[in-house]
């Protein structure tokens, strides 16, 4: 698995902005805010309302491949979004993030969610205990062309120890997967971070301080901390599977 930053100098030119197959585009605002359409001609095909419920700072694109031919989308300026073509089925995108509990010492407990793009449609059990398993699975929202997006997070507790951390699961698949890559990253952080875009935008771009992030082919990527190591891997493809375990170091 390849171990670099999702925008690393090269990714990031080609990650950096929404691309779509056209020769110019310039930009204007919308003149409808909070949702999504593309008009050809001086029809308007509705799309979707914003992918997550923070602001969204939206772009208009308008294609100028031909005089009598002048598409307009409007998609949000962060989003993995593609270029909408009304008359192609919308590829399927989703991400089932199965964890595995092989400690026999430390019982996940408390779990949160933030999905960047997409929605939780199975969400994670509440409790995980030694030698336990469970399964959360997020897919991308009904019509939209958005990926699945998001961090998980769980805290680790142990009866014998006072342990404050928070075990976290960052995945990605986004929805053109010509333009982007999927991503996941494993990490344990201070107990009180919160699973918010802060958590979401450090495992996705930020430096590897608390957590290991790679590019997904089905290697392991592994993050030690001072009582526990979190390995996992991810499919790459559309219909993403991230699997995850967590294993006990020597305590006592």
């Amino acid at each position: 698995m390849q171990h670099t930053s999702p925008l690393d100098p090269l990714n990031r030119q080609r990650e950096s902005q929404d691309r779509i197959p056209i020769t110019r585009l310039r930009t204007q605002r919308p003149g409808e805010q909070g949702h999504s359409f593309i008009q050809h001609g001086t029809s308007t095909c509705p799309l979707a309302k914003p992918h997550s419920n923070r602001e969204q700072s939206w772009l208009m694109l308008r294609a100028e491949t031909a005089p009598n031919s002048a598409p307009v989308a409007v998609v949000p300026r962060h989003s993995r979004s593609a270029w909408f073509n009304p008359t192609q089925t919308m590829p399927h995108r989703s991400c089932t993030v199965e964890i595995n509990n092989s400690s026999g010492s430390f019982t996940l407990t408390e779990p949160r969610l933030f999905t960047e793009s997409g929605c939780c449609e199975v969400p994670p059990p509440p409790m995980i205990g030694p030698y336990s398993n469970g399964s959360a699975f997020f897919n991308k929202s009904t019509g939209a062309a958005t990926g699945a997006v998001g961090v998980l997070t769980y805290n680790l507790f142990n009866n014998n120890l006072d342990y404050g951390k928070v075990l976290a699961v960052m995945y990605s698949v986004p929805y053109d997967r010509n333009l982007y890559s999927n991503w996941c990253a494993v990490g344990v952080f201070d107990r009180g971070t919160e699973c918010d875009y802060n958590l979401y935008d450090i495992m996705y771009n930020g430096s590897e301080d608390s957590f290991s992030r790679a590019k997904a082919d089905g290697s392991s990527v592994c993050y030690q901390a001072d009582y526990v190591m979190v390995n996992a891997t991810m499919s790459d493809s559309g219909e993403a599977v991230v699997r995850v375990d967590i294993s006990e170091l020597g305590m006592y």
